[in-house]
């Protein structure tokens, strides 16, 4: 689920970045005047929470493709292993950066380009689905962006709030659904909450999701006697999905439309027999 998250949580224990820092640069020849520009900005990271104001370092060849590579070639030796810990992580079982019900990879939080220097930092990299890592690419966190995506180790506040909400549009025989901002959310935290969805979401993926969301409710309706009782499934369905995936899965945010759009559930009782 799109959620606040903590590191130590998945790995059983705080990562100490500077100490992996030092450990390296013998390993790579990295000198100590690069070591503290990368400490200093860092620790601006851990000030600002990861905003994308954070000035790149520019680092010259060949150290941003010898970061890059740490990473990609992550292992015991060069003390990096525990990346995979976060991508193959099962505590959470939903996408804590859009909401799906999967993820298997890591995100940088700040893309690699610019920002070379945070390619192996531990509050960098944050546990992610593979489709909504793509999909943000380098667009999300461009530098200077005037907003930036909901950062999971930082912005607990606003993650626990419900954010996002299923928008069905007829026809309902086979009715398009949008990822939309609940209007709970504040004007100051709506710009920021739309980047997130718009650059993190699949709509593809989206739409088939709850396409089958959708089509289960189409069989679940005919063994529904009256629209009371219909309406109580569909209500307890969003209880049950809040209370398993939290405010802002797919899942939640699928059955939360579907109870608020009266014409929906109304259309879906009406055609019962037709399923």
């Amino acid at each position: 689920r799109m959620r606040s998250i903590k590191l130590a949580d998945i790995l059983g224990k705080k990562v100490d970045d500077d100490d992996i820092l030092k450990a390296l640069a013998p390993q790579i020849s990295l000198p100590p005047a690069i070591r503290g520009k990368i400490l200093l900005s860092y620790a601006e990271y851990r000030l600002k929470k990861g905003s994308n104001s954070i000035p790149a370092l520019g680092l010259n060849a060949p150290w941003p493709d010898k970061f890059s590579a740490l990473y990609t070639g992550r292992s015991q030796v060069s003390g990096l292993s525990w990346i995979d810990t976060i991508a193959n992580t099962t505590l959470y079982g939903y996408c804590p950066m859009c909401g799906s019900e999967t993820h298997k990879t890591v995100d940088h939080f700040l893309p690699r380009k610019p920002w070379a220097e945070f390619s192996f930092l531990s509050l960098n990299l944050v546990p992610s689905c593979g489709t909504c890592n793509g999909k943000r690419g380098n667009r999300a966190n461009a530098p200077h962006s005037p907003h930036r995506a909901l950062h999971p180790f930082y912005d607990h506040r606003l993650l626990k709030q419900r954010l996002h909400i299923t928008k069905i549009s007829p026809p309902y025989a086979a009715p398009k659904f949008e990822a939309d901002v609940c209007t709970s959310v504040s004007a100051k935290s709506r710009p920021r909450v739309t980047h997130h969805l718009d650059q993190s979401i699949d709509e593809v993926e989206y739409q088939q999701f709850c396409n089958n969301r959708w089509s289960e409710l189409r069989q679940q309706v005919r063994r529904t006697s009256t629209i009371a009782k219909w309406k109580k499934v569909i209500r307890e369905h969003c209880d049950d999905a809040i209370a398993t995936s939290g405010p802002n899965s797919w899942r939640t945010a699928f059955f939360d439309g579907i109870l608020k759009n009266r014409d929906a559930v109304q259309w879906l009782f009406d055609n019962r027999a037709k399923a």
